[in-house]
């Protein structure tokens, strides 16, 4: 697939997801997932969080309404049997989140990669430098 037929199968081959993160997405939790065709929703907590009036954070407290409210859409999307999927912060986090039954899971993002690869490569070299100007005394 994907190649001249493609228009004939691409409904069969996409993923369609909704996001929930919005104070109206909550309200209309069975609406949204009940849409025909969807095949499952997605958080982004950091949204989700200003929506319920807290600090937009990843790998929320349990003790926070955002958290309630991720395991309430949780709830929803196993009752209409479609996959929940989140956002998370740290590997830890997300490992916790997959114990609670969220099937499709993201971790951080590519210039928090980029930063971490940048950040270690120069903290190598500049280990590397005071090694060899010290030894050079």
């Amino acid at each position: 697939m994907g190649g001249s037929d493609y228009p004939e199968h691409s409904n069969n081959e996409i993923l369609k997801m909704a996001m929930i993160e919005t104070k109206e997405a909550l309200e209309k939790l069975d609406e949204i997932m009940s849409t025909p065709g969807l095949d499952g929703i997605y958080i982004g907590p950091a949204d989700l969080s200003l929506a319920v009036g807290e600090k937009p954070e990843f790998d929320k407290d349990e003790n926070t309404k955002a958290y309630s409210e991720i395991l309430r859409i949780l709830d929803h999307a196993k009752k209409n049997k479609i996959f929940a999927g989140i956002h998370n912060g740290t590997t830890e986090y997300a490992l916790k989140m997959k114990k609670k039954g969220f099937q499709f899971l993201t971790v951080g993002h590519d210039t928090r990669f980029i930063s971490a690869g940048a950040r270690s490569t120069l903290e190598k070299l500049k280990e590397n430098i005071k090694t060899e100007v010290s030894k050079s005394y």
